[in-house]
């Protein structure tokens, strides 16, 4: 069958603590801990799981082809688009960019919590500008990201997108964004 298919030749990618690190050392914020669940097919992830075991809160969706669904809904934008997830480790010089020209910043751990914090319309963007992360902390959350509209694009490089292999390398940098129009002007902002 054309489902069972595309599930043999698709590739699984698992978190299964996301923000560990947090939690063992007693950090007050449970909420950033996350299990991380995604599917990837021909580069591209298709299918995403977030659940956010502190808060019982589950996420997921599909996006495969014109195929697109979530359940949630896709975040309204009803004003500016200002605020920026990053992780603690980024540099006082872009968060001095950043801030320069308008945009909040939020410093938070896990992959996972930050691309969540996109998903749901909490943040407009998550930028990382190393190689922090890996295909097991983004699959999952980025399937959530394209069937609601948006996209994981390559960090100085616009037009291209995270892509999953079956790497146990680094992801590079990168920025989740559910608006295009608010990614283009982000990316003029930080080419000044």
């Amino acid at each position: 069958s054309p489902l069972t298919s595309l599930l043999l030749s698709s590739g699984i990618n698992a978190e299964y603590g996301d923000s560990t690190k947090s939690y063992i050392s007693g950090a007050s914020n449970l909420d950033s801990v996350t299990v991380l669940v995604g599917v990837h097919h021909e580069g591209l992830p298709i299918l995403g799981v977030v659940t956010y075991p502190f808060t019982r809160e589950q996420i997921w969706g599909l996006a495969h082809g014109a195929h697109k669904c979530a359940n949630v809904p896709v975040p309204r934008i009803t004003g500016p688009i200002k605020t920026v997830v990053l992780s603690r480790s980024e540099s006082n010089s872009m968060i001095d960019t950043l801030r320069s020209s308008g945009y909040q910043t939020e410093g938070h751990t896990g992959a996972g919590y930050k691309l969540g914090t996109v998903i749901k319309g909490e943040a407009s963007f998550y930028l990382l500008t190393a190689g922090w992360t890996y295909q097991w902390d983004t699959c999952g959350p980025h399937a959530i990201i394209r069937a609601l509209g948006g996209d994981i694009e390559m960090f100085g490089n616009p037009g291209t997108y995270l892509r999953y292999t079956h790497s146990t390398e680094p992801n590079k940098g990168f920025i989740a964004y559910m608006d295009e129009a608010a990614l283009a002007k982000l990316r003029g902002c930080l080419s000044e």
